[in-house]
């Protein structure tokens, strides 16, 4: 008998039905001749041990049951043979839950194949027929966590069908009476809020979830596990479970049956969901009304803008192959007849080429090769052999070998519009010994950067760059030649893997990507405990996904790459490879065209089984993801290849260093570095300054053109999410509740609550005098009711009177300002402030509803503190819900106005209420403040709010996360040059004004973009906690103070963003001149705005002094 940890046989596609330790139990008789076990009257009983699994919680999904109706599961079984493990426990445990189960359709009470009944301490199962023990006797389990199992004998769709059993018993369903008082006489103006709405009734096609109703519906959890035995056919060559069935699993040991022995082993999977097709035929013909085309439309946009940019890189290939040069002869004395090719590589960025005449001189052991002229071009032409990326080969006959070549001298003599040369690499190969030595410069060659120098020598000793260049040097060209997106605009010109066939590799890796991404973008959605690195987090499932997608993306586009790079090298040699190069480049066009057509239409296929929201997230997702691998994987990986090939050769260099030390040899150097133009100093300060200059130029207009782009995304962010929606409905809100500034004293104010706001936040009549049966509108019929609105107010303490003795009679109490310190905060009065002393009753206490005569604290009933025209407001206080009509809003003012809820304790009244206007997606919030000093004076004003909750379906507001989104990149951008720019400067950077601007741009710029998260996270999950319950007070204060703030900080990044722009638009002559204004005439402004200040404070001391008594708009300088 042998025991294997892993599965021996997985050459055949059933090796995924083995998920345990196979066994193999093998007969012999006395001469060790194998006995052949077959067809047994009596099973033989194998059991194996399962791999081990860790099964979250959240794997174990939480269901309920719905009145008097089964709840339905599907369950998919492939195989025959199957073992169904059903683990359902309901969560109450005085419950007892009707399991029915069948085969191809569902089941009903009377018609199924198993009735099982499972209560918290004990399942019974019956088969074949309902509680009629003269068809079979039930099955019943003591142990409530042990799982029914029922044998699968055919594969298909099982049914399974639950019910509770209170389900049935008739349950009472009035409305429960809202009101704070017991049994008592309930007050008309106790009122609770409202019950959640119900769901919106189920039409065709349209599917929703059933809402959970704890009175009649039970919770329960179900997990089903599918178990199969199979065994190791040697005559079909593949696992077959023909003569096997599942017994049992219990505590990780899974229990077969087998009629014959041979390897076995047994498996416990839960299948992925595979495409319906039907779904997905249905949800084509349906596109118009489910609007599900986003993902559709993406692909369109790929596939335009492929052809788009195929178009362009094309020209670039034509031009790559009419620039195709072949190796330059220098010249030489005819007799000379040892060769040496010369190659000179240019840099691939951008303006890494030259303009100028190269020149080179080789230094070898044994001579050298004199001054070589490598441009052919007449003199005063310009040179055109160094381009951005060529590899340039020349041919140089000498008249006998030079030896080992030591160094070389290379220059320009900074001619041209762009002299300026970047060179990369010399390789010097002598045809007969065939050696060849390699001379890194990987750096400029110009007046205006690095040494300032044109002309240098390089020796084998600068082949040793320092480590920090070595990884700059690979991780630049592996960004050119290894990523492939980047590679199509930096391809060298030498390579014949052609812009055309990257791109179109570039296409390949996307649409495949979305394919995989597709594949186990569901399967990714169950829970498993992540792995905590610091702040990031990993879960063996993401690594598990990540190798999956690899596996499907990485070998198709690998074999793509590698036949278009062997196609071109055959196209290059002859004839007869060139055949066999076209072949291969066929081949791996025809793959790429199968990729990206079974890619995008799967990816479609995908999107349109999924609902309309579902496929929009995972678009998002995807192409993040994928944003994310193009611009930091990638280039994090090349990176750090780069890294480790230059730590190699760095352990290299060090060995070759010691081992040089220990054989030292003689090395000649006679060689010294000379000029090979001679130019004055003069002539080269020029040119440096000429040099300087164009840079400047060139660094200005690119300067300009982002921060231009940078304006465009702030003035997007600014003012992209707004709209005159906004003053539209501030003005509708005002307009329904006039005259409130016209409250002088209570009587007004109790009867502007009554005549105005009342009606006005309540919806009334419609204009031909019918009732409105919808109370959640406002008197507008236009915008929603939000919670409930309410009035609130807070009082101060009455304190002794510090006065003097005779006046003390007349008196008694005083009564501060508002302030924290003072405020009252008595937790129970009775109706008109009286207090409650220790002999009150508990019937009387029961009797102080509403609640207006109670304390509540700010958390209870979630306000914030608020500015108004006397002090500065805490939350909470004594609320006043006033309901959701008009009759119960009247009905409660008025009783407060009869028990005299206003005093003279009273400092502020607050009007509170919240609306919702859907066709502008607009929450208003309006607080109505009526204060009161000490002295007496009455003030009214209002505070109105907006805030425009995210319309994510509209165009505009995509353009606006994407304005959002590309600002916050540029923020972090500039953030980064200013840290790069203050760690080279040091001190000094702080010594510059314009410096101290960027400064004061970047923190408020993050200050933005921290606050916009912050209001972000604030509204949402305020919104969470409304969609609860629509009919509760739920504060946005916090979210609005957080778009106030951002509106200061926008305000004030506008405009420093102004100030600089005038800065850098400064060549201009208007603003050069009003520049040079404001600095000529400084002193005369100054001296002048000092007496303009004086003059200005006097006419408001002036207003206030003689119209602040009898006009409240010069009551003070404020105002």
């Amino acid at each position: 008998m042998l025991s294997f940890s892993f599965n021996p046989y997985t050459w055949d596609a059933t090796k995924e039905r083995v998920g345990s330790d196979v066994v193999t139990l093998h007969l012999k008789n006395n001469d060790s001749e194998l006995i052949k076990i077959s067809n047994l009257t009596e099973d033989i009983v194998i059991v194996t041990p399962l791999k081990l699994q860790k099964i979250s919680a959240s794997e174990k999904s939480w269901y309920f049951t719905k009145n008097d109706d089964l709840r339905f599961h599907e369950i998919n079984v492939k195989y025959e043979n199957t073992l169904l493990m059903l683990d359902i426990k309901p969560q109450d445990p005085t419950v007892h839950l009707f399991v029915y189960m069948r085969f191809g359709q569902r089941p009903t009470t009377q018609n199924y194949d198993l009735n099982a009944t499972i209560s918290y301490d004990k399942k019974c199962v019956w088969m074949i027929s309902a509680h009629d023990e003269s068809d079979g006797q039930p099955v019943c389990f003591v142990n409530p966590r042990a799982p029914i199992q029922v044998l699968a004998e055919r594969p298909g769709k099982y049914f399974l069908g639950l019910k509770n059993y209170n389900a049935t018993v008739n349950l009472s369903h009035k409305r429960e009476k809202r009101s704070c008082l017991g049994g008592r006489r309930r007050k008309r103006s106790c009122v609770k809020f409202k019950d959640p709405p119900p769901a919106p009734p189920q039409s065709e096609n349209v599917p929703v979830m059933s809402v959970y109703d704890s009175t009649t519906d039970q919770n329960y959890t179900l997990k089903v596990t599918l178990g199969s035995c199979v065994y190791w056919s040697e005559t079909c060559d593949k696992w077959i479970s023909s003569g096997c069935r599942v017994l049992a699993e219990l505590d990780g040991f899974l229990s077969c049956s087998c009629s014959h022995l041979t390897s076995f082993g047994g498996i416990l999977l839960v299948e992925p969901n595979p495409i319906d097709f039907d779904k997905v035929l249905v949800e084509f013909q349906q596109l118009s009304e489910t609007g599900n085309i986003a993902v559709i439309v993406v692909i369109a946009v790929i596939l335009l803008c492929y052809v788009t940019v195929l178009v362009i890189v094309r020209k670039f290939d034509e031009e790559d192959a009419k620039n195709k040069e072949l190796p330059i002869q220098l010249p030489s004395p005819s007799s000379s007849a040892y060769e040496y090719n010369i190659v000179i590589t240019t840099g691939v960025w951008k303006n890494s080429g030259t303009t100028a005449h190269v020149a080179l001189e080789i230094y070898g052991s044994d001579g050298k090769s004199g001054i070589l002229q490598l441009s052919q071009e007449e003199p005063g032409a310009v040179n055109t052999l160094f381009s951005r990326g060529n590899s340039n080969v020349f041919v140089l006959y000498v008249n006998k070998s030079l030896g080992a070549i030591q160094g070389v001298q290379i220059g320009h003599d900074n001619f041209g519009d762009n002299p300026s040369w970047y060179l990369e690499e010399i390789l010097i190969r002598d045809v007969q010994s065939k050696q060849s030595w390699k001379f890194i410069a990987s750096r400029w060659f110009a007046l205006e950067r690095g040494d300032g120098r044109i002309e240098r020598v390089i020796d084998q000793t600068s082949n040793h760059l320092d480590f920090g260049n070595e990884v700059a040097r690979r991780w630049r060209r592996g960004l050119a030649e290894w990523h492939i997106w980047i590679s199509v605009a930096a391809k060298l010109r030498k390579s014949r893997f052609t812009r055309v066939q990257r791109l179109s590799c570039c296409l390949s890796v996307l649409l495949t990507s979305m394919f995989a991404n597709a594949m186990f973008y569901k399967l990714e959605g169950k829970y498993e405990q992540p792995i905590q690195f610091g702040p990031l987090k990993m879960s063996w499932r993401q690594v598990v996904t990540e190798i999956e997608s690899a596996l499907v993306v990485t070998p198709i586009n690998i074999v793509i790459v590698i036949l278009f790079q062997k196609g071109a090298e055959k196209s290059a040699t002859n004839n007869d490879c060139c055949l066999k190069g076209t072949l291969i480049s066929g081949i791996a066009w025809c793959l790429l065209f199968f990729s990206c057509t079974v890619s995008a239409a799967f990816s479609i296929f995908y999107s349109l089984i999924w609902e309309k929201s579902v496929s929009e997230q995972w678009l998002s997702s995807m192409l993040i993801s994928f944003a994310q691998d193009v611009t930091i994987k990638e280039p994090v990986k090349v990176f750090f290849t780069a890294l480790t090939f230059a730590a190699i050769l760095k352990i290299k260099a060090k060995r070759s260093k010691v081992h040089a030390c220990e054989n030292p040899q003689q090395v000649k150097t006679g060689y010294y570095e000379k000029h090979f133009w001679t130019l004055q100093l003069s002539d080269v300060e020029e040119m440096r300054r000429r040099q300087a200059k164009k840079q400047n130029v060139a660094r200005y207009f690119t300067e300009l053109g982002l921060y231009l782009v940078f304006v465009f995304l702030l003035m997007a962010v600014c003012y992209g999410n707004r709209n005159d929606h906004r003053y539209l409905m501030t003005k509708s809100i005002q307009d329904g509740l006039p005259n409130f500034g016209k409250v002088t004293n209570n009587t007004m104010y109790w009867s502007w609550l009554q005549r105005v706001f009342i009606p006005g936040v309540f919806s009334g009549r419609w204009y031909n005098g019918q009732s409105d049966e919808q109370t959640i509108s406002i008197g507008n019929k236009q915008s929603l009711l939000v919670g409930m609105a309410r009035v609130r107010q807070l009082r101060v303490k009455a304190t002794q009177c510090k006065v003097l003795n005779y006046m003390e009679t007349s008196f008694q109490e005083c009564f501060k300002g508002y302030s924290t310190k003072n405020e009252d905060k008595t937790a129970y009065n009775k109706p008109g402030w009286k207090p409650v002393d220790n002999a009150a009753r508990s019937d009387e206490l029961l009797q102080l509803c509403p609640k207006p005569w109670r304390y509540q604290h700010a958390e209870k009933t979630d306000t914030s503190p608020r500015w108004g025209h006397f002090s500065f407001y805490y939350g909470g206080g004594f609320v006043a819900d006033l309901g959701y009509d008009n009759h119960t809003g009247f009905s409660i003012v008025t009783n407060l106005q009869n028990n005299g809820w206003l005093d003279r304790q009273t400092r502020v009244v607050l009007a509170e209420f919240s609306t919702f206007n859907p066709s502008v997606n607009i929450l208003s919030v309006a607080t109505y403040f009526y204060e009161v000093d000490a002295s007496g004076l009455r003030a009214a004003s209002m505070q109105i709010r907006v805030l425009s909750l995210d319309s994510t379906g509209t165009p505009s507001h995509q353009f606006y996360l994407i304005c959002l989104f590309l600002y916050i990149v540029f923020v972090f951008l500039y953030f980064g040059r200013e840290i790069f720019r203050l760690y080279s400067h040091r001190s000094r950077y702080f010594k510059s004004i314009c410096n101290w601007v960027e400064i004061f741009q970047i923190v408020f710029s993050l200050i933005s973009v921290v606050m916009y998260i912050i209001r972000q996270s604030k509204t949402i999950s305020t919104m969470r906690k409304l969609h609860r319950n629509i009919y509760e007070n739920r504060s946005f204060q916090e979210a609005i103070t957080c778009q106030e703030v951002e509106n200061v900080v926008l305000g004030i990044l506008t405009f420093i963003v102004t100030t600089k722009l005038l800065r850098i638009t400064r060549f201009n002559n208007y603003v050069a001149l009003f520049s040079a204004t404001l600095k000529i005439s400084a002193r005369s402004l100054l001296s002048f705005s000092i007496v303009l200040s004086i003059f200005f404070v006097a006419f408001l001391h002036f207003g206030v002094l003689v119209f602040g008594s009898v006009s409240g708009r010069y009551s003070s300088v404020l105002k």
